[in-house]
């Protein structure tokens, strides 16, 4: 046992051995104070050093392989083809996506909505105004038809009474009959013309 502990001692003390930094004087593994208490508290210290020392190595490899992993996803959703690109591709993303933020808070601005609302909001308000655009359009197009139609109705009016008056009827559905016999006649009369 004492050979192993003098072992450790040896190898704590060795040239280049990281400790910690508030150890105490080195220790020579063939004195007295191999046993003591201050060098026993000297091994342990260093130990546990050591054991934090390689815990967090291994946890920066681990962090490492992680952060590997992540830069490699953001490179296939982003379409950056190098490692060298994807620092600007991240900047160009931020940017863009700052700009889409600044403008859905000036939507909701324009909408009336709360600076929170999500945008599950903004698309309910803006299918509301389609909605309602869509129905004042279709409001301006019959206005539109009803317009044509004023326009048109007295000069069809003039025309139907004018006909009722030439053609000697009283009702709409006795001018198409009496048009059918002034053709008729017409016909008859050509006929005729031409038989002479």
């Amino acid at each position: 046992m004492e050979q192993l502990i003098g072992e450790i001692v040896h190898l704590i003390e060795s040239p280049g051995t990281p400790r910690p930094t508030d150890g105490p004087p080195t220790v020579d593994a063939t004195d007295h104070r191999l046993w003591c208490e201050l060098t026993r508290r000297h091994v342990l210290a260093t130990l546990q050093h050591w054991v934090s020392v390689l815990t967090e190595k291994s946890q920066e490899k681990s962090e490492a392989g992680e952060l590997s992993v992540i830069v490699t996803h953001f490179q296939k959703l982003f379409h950056v083809p190098s490692r060298a690109g994807v620092i600007p591709r991240m900047s160009e993303v931020c940017s863009k996506l700052e700009e889409i933020s600044n403008v859905m808070q000036s939507i909701k601005d324009l909408l009336g909505l709360e600076p929170r609302a999500p945008s599950a909001a903004v698309m309910k308000k803006l299918s509301s105004l389609t909605e309602t655009f869509q129905r004042v359009d279709g409001y301006d197009r019959v206005e539109k038809k009803l317009e044509q139609y004023e326009e048109f109705i007295p000069a069809f009016q003039g025309l139907v009474t004018k006909l009722l008056s030439v053609l000697g009827v009283s009702s709409l559905d006795d001018i198409i009959p009496s048009v059918e016999e002034l053709v008729s006649i017409h016909r008859r009369d050509d006929v005729n013309s031409d038989n002479d």
